[in-house]
């Protein structure tokens, strides 16, 4: 059924606009930090596993100036899509997810869905500054769409760009969590049914800054 849907949604966006032009974009996915890395608060942080699975990558045009109101952020109409779903090792190797069918013309956001069981494994060790070490195991069942994700960028068909990137940062997830935490559980380990991390980690997994979308000439 989904392909039903997508083309129906890129049709109504041609009708709506007739003189935009139609192209086919390469898209791939990475992991945008490295296998260690230090937080803000001087945590060093070594990641042994860290992926996620998306699915269904859509970019909008800006909201038109009607469809805003105070209170709210709406996203403008669907340009380009790609429909299918991607288990992403964050630690490999760019992934290519495949071609993106759009419409020419500027690119203000985009949207990607979280939703597997797990949608996301983060494993790894963090030392603290008295370099007391913590090991962690964050699995998490989710079903989220990520909106909003901020990009600036004009699509031509004339000149096609060379390729759109979707990255994904482990660091950003990660810097919401409290390594200090209490293992409520004791066996050692910290997961999301430690101390507060059941609500820090989800967080940082969704945050829009977890992600970013950037265009290749």
């Amino acid at each position: 059924m989904r392909p039903v849907l997508f083309i129906s949604v890129l049709s109504l966006a041609a009708c709506a606009h007739e003189q935009r032009e139609s192209l086919s974009v390469p898209t791939r996915a990475i992991g945008l930090d490295a296998v260690t890395f230090t937080s803000a608060d001087g945590v060093e942080i070594q990641l042994e596993e860290a992926w996620i699975v998306l699915a269904d990558l859509r970019l909008e045009a800006p909201a038109t100036t009607a469809a805003k109101h105070p209170g709210h952020d709406f996203s403008g109409a669907t340009s380009c899509e790609l429909l299918g779903a991607w288990e992403l090792d964050l630690l490999g190797e760019a992934r290519e997810l495949g071609e993106a069918s759009c419409l020419d013309g500027e690119l203000a956001t985009g949207r990607v869905v979280l939703a597997a069981e797990p949608a996301l494994v983060l494993a790894g060790t963090a030392t603290l500054v008295d370099e007391t070490e913590r090991p962690f195991l964050f699995e998490l069942d989710l079903d989220d769409e990520i909106t909003g994700i901020p990009m600036d960028a004009v699509l031509d068909a004339a000149t096609p760009p060379a390729g759109l990137v979707l990255s994904v940062s482990p660091a950003t997830m990660l810097s919401f969590v409290d390594w200090a935490s209490e293992d409520s559980d004791g066996d050692d380990l910290l997961t999301t049914a430690d101390d507060l991390l059941g609500n820090t980690v989800p967080f940082g997994v969704v945050s829009t800054n977890s992600f970013s979308l950037t265009i290749e000439d």
